[in-house]
């Protein structure tokens, strides 16, 4: 039922579509062109930006990544989480974004993470590319469980050409995080390295919709769909000492308790749509996604993440 419902929500983008029915004379294909190439809004609507620096925040339960919502999906996501970023757009592809992660602690917003991810972003003809690192940083002063990833590596790859414009997503997450077993009445610590990695081709198309209330506004709006593939792995080095090989037992509950290794597999189906409006310099909008997982599983299949992003764009 619920593959059904994530076809439907990508489905239902079809009567946004609509061709030209009337044959466009030389004059009015040039006068179109030099429009898409010369007009700054439309251009900024079709991701070919200029220099830029943006302020924004984003509200909802992301909490762990802020490119890569296959790793959001593995953690819980019961708690609201604020992101407000500053970001920096140079013309020739690369930018840096600082972001910091804040959700509710005795009543107050308070950050438990913070971010720091350089990237570059290419807008060609027919292909758009996108790279990007992030660097997390969690609050030890915070009561919340710290992020067991550290460092995120995300790439995008997007053929523009065809009407389903099809792409792929790669994501690579490591981290590790420390836990404490008992032997012999004698608390020790033990570290944990983990690592994350999917693939996941997709297909979507945006919709642009200019001058609804004014000149100076405009609509976005893109439903995509995607299959999700990935392997996890986690690995306890300290497992090795030499030590433990007299204790053959203990070993072998410490391995299956604290290591793990997936086989790499198609792991989910997943649907999302994004509206951006735009006014000006301000902008605004939802995100949903939706993630069915397909393996074996006692857990709830189905999750979904929501957000809306407000902010400012500065020229």
């Amino acid at each position: 039922m619920y593959k059904i419902l994530l076809l439907l929500l990508f489905v239902t983008a079809a009567p946004y579509a609509y061709g030209q029915l009337d044959s466009l004379s030389k004059e009015d294909k040039r006068l179109l062109d030099s429009m898409f190439n010369n007009d700054e809004f439309i251009k900024l609507m079709m991701g070919k930006k200029r220099s830029s620096f943006e302020v924004r925040v984003t509200g909802g339960n992301q909490l762990l990544s802020t490119n890569n919502n296959n790793a959001n999906t593995g953690e819980s996501k019961s708690s609201f989480a604020l992101i407000p970023a500053i970001d920096y757009y140079h013309k020739s592809g690369f930018g840096l974004t600082l972001s910091s992660f804040l959700a509710s602690d005795s009543g107050q917003f308070r950050p438990y993470q913070y971010a720091v991810n350089p990237y570059f972003d290419y807008y060609g003809k027919t292909v758009n590319l996108g790279f990007s690192y992030t660097r997390y940083i969690f609050n030890t002063a915070s009561r919340f469980s710290p992020n067991p990833f550290q460092n995120a590596f995300y790439g995008n790859f997007l053929y523009t050409k065809f009407f389903l414009e099809p792409g792929l997503t790669i994501g690579y997450n490591t981290g590790k995080y420390t836990d404490v077993f008992i032997v012999n009445n004698i608390p020790r610590k033990l570290e944990v390295k983990l690592s994350d990695f999917s693939l996941s081709p997709y297909v979507l198309h945006d919709f642009h919709f200019y001058e609804l209330f004014s000149k100076d506004d405009g609509l976005k709006f893109a439903p995509s769909l995607s299959l999700v593939a990935g392997r996890q792995r986690a690995k306890a080095p300290g497992l090795n000492n030499p030590r433990l090989a007299n204790f053959p037992i203990l070993k072998t509950i410490l391995k299956n308790r604290f290591e793990s290794d997936s086989k790499f597999q198609v792991q989910s189906i997943a649907a999302s749509v994004t509206l951006k409006y735009l006014y000006k310099d301000f902008f605004i909008g939802p995100s949903i996604y939706f993630d069915y997982y397909l393996p074996a599983t006692t857990y709830k299949r189905l999750t979904s993440l929501f957000s809306v992003t407000a902010g400012f764009s500065f020229y």
